[in-house]
């Protein structure tokens, strides 16, 4: 039988007091797509840096294609042949594509001055795309590229290294839309037919049955489940009660008492898309008041419904990519429109941007 591509056995790692992985074992077969699964604080990020060298295990063994290794810092972990593309890039905007693949390992020309071979790089992207089926124009800044086009280049970043055998991805679809995520997807197919096994973390569990192989869930520091996902598929089980460890009606349990005056009970939020404008509107419980909850010291001056409500109404600016600043714009302003159909009334209210 052959033997995995990544084994860990008894892996563990302490924080003072804290235990953050308690004798975790984990593999991963040649040329799969294994997701990791798990809430945070459930050990998969410990797990990872100790895996792209990062930081040191306290016990426990890891072995590359059979072979034990011990990393000590990240070019260990790259020169075993593994290459981890964070949650959130770390490339330089206004350098291009082919700039950020090689940076740190430009080609350079034989001579004193030893400048950049820019031909020599643009022959090496160009195998490396045409070796996993990418278009992309790299003459391209990155702060001009979108979030999937950005993931791209950062994926090729890391398979610039030599012999890369396999490929952590840390929710890099936690940005993307659908049409994006879809061409991820296909790109990660294509690296798996290349050979190179791929550990893929995502919160989003739906994307479990459509790339991936197989999967592990974490839960408090332990490896709580380990399965493929054919056999899930087939037992019917539910990864939010894998991943949580108890059934999700224990978790959000049924509303036993209607809602407080004041509380809110829907709220819709108007995004088109990331960057776009929008519109946010809230809706409140009202019951007929008599001893309204004031929103401030003030008192009021009315007693009835239509007069007497006040709520927030948010402008929100979200910008086209994660940790770039944004605005979300609050206001209090009178009631716009209060159903008199029921007993119960909401008040619906609107701002734009």
């Amino acid at each position: 039988m052959t033997a995995p591509i990544l084994e860990a056995s008894n892996i563990c790692k302490r924080y003072g007091p804290v235990i953050a992985l308690q004798e975790v074992d984990f593999r991963v077969e040649r040329g799969e797509i294994h997701a990791l699964l798990g809430i945070n604080g459930a050990g998969k990020s410990t797990f990872i840096k100790i895996l792209s060298g990062l930081i040191q295990k306290d016990c426990g063994v890891l072995r590359i294609d059979g072979h034990r290794v011990d990393f000590r810092a990240p070019i260990d972990a790259i020169a075993a042949g593994i290459a981890t593309v964070q949650q959130h890039p770390e490339l330089a905007p206004d350098m291009s594509g082919l700039d950020n693949i090689f940076l740190g390992r430009e080609h350079r020309a034989r001579g004193l001055l030893r400048w950049i071979d820019r031909a020599a790089l643009a022959e090496r992207a160009a195998r490396l795309m045409a070796r996993f089926a990418v278009a992309l124009d790299l003459d391209q800044r990155v702060a001009r590229m979108s979030a999937v086009e950005r993931e791209v280049v950062a994926i090729l970043q890391a398979l610039a290294g030599e012999d890369i055998k396999i490929l952590i991805l840390d929710e890099p679809t936690s940005t993307l839309t659908d049409v994006e995520r879809a061409d991820l997807f296909k790109l990660m197919r294509q690296l798996r037919r290349q050979g190179i096994s791929i550990i893929y973390i995502t919160h989003q569990l739906e994307e479990v049955f459509e790339i991936a192989d197989s999967f592990s869930v974490f839960r408090n520091g332990a490896l709580a489940a380990r399965m493929s996902a054919t056999e899930a598929r087939e037992r019917r089980l539910s990864l939010a009660t894998l991943v949580l460890g108890e059934a999700i009606g224990g978790v959000f349990p049924d509303r036993a008492t209607p809602p407080a005056p004041g509380e809110t009970v829907l709220s819709l939020r108007g995004f088109t898309r990331p960057g776009a404008r929008c519109w946010v509107f809230s809706a409140w419980s009202v019951p007929a008041l008599r001893n309204w909850p004031r929103r401030s010291s003030a008192p009021s001056r009315s007693r009835t419904a239509s007069c007497a409500l006040m709520a927030s109404a948010c402008a929100q600016k979200i910008p086209d990519r994660r940790c770039r600043p944004g605005f979300s714009l609050c206001r209090a302003t009178a009631a716009r429109k209060v159903s008199r159909s029921t007993d119960r009334r909401f008040l619906m209210c609107r701002w734009p941007i």
